[in-house]
C-alpha cells in the first residue's frame, strides 16, 4: 500500500518528535504548503512525550512578554 507521498530528497522543515506539539506543527506547516519530514523515536502513539505525567502545566501568563498570551490563547483554540 502506498501513502500517496513521494520522497523528493529535500524538505522545507524537519520536525523532531511527533507528539502533541510536533504533530500540530507538522500539520500546520504542511497545510501552508511546506514539505515537512516529521521524525519520531518511539511508536505512535506512545507515553514518552513531554506532556505526560501529573505535573505538566501550561501557563497562560508570561512575565517575559505579554505577546505570548495571544499565542497561547490561539494554541488552546487549535
Amino acid at each position: 500500500m502506498t501513502s500517496g507521498f513521494s520522497y523528493t530528497g529535500s524538505y522545507d522543515v524537519i520536525v523532531a518528535g511527533v507528539g502533541a506539539m510536533g504533530s500540530a506543527t507538522s500539520y500546520h506547516l504542511a497545510r501552508r504548503g511546506r514539505k515537512v519530514l516529521a521524525l519520531e523515536r518511539f511508536g505512535i502513539p506512545h507515553a514518552m512525550g513531554s506532556y505526560h505525567g501529573h505535573t505538566r502545566i501550561i501557563r497562560l501568563a508570561y512575565y517575559e512578554d505579554p505577546s505570548y498570551v495571544v499565542l497561547l490563547r490561539r494554541a488552546y483554540e487549535l
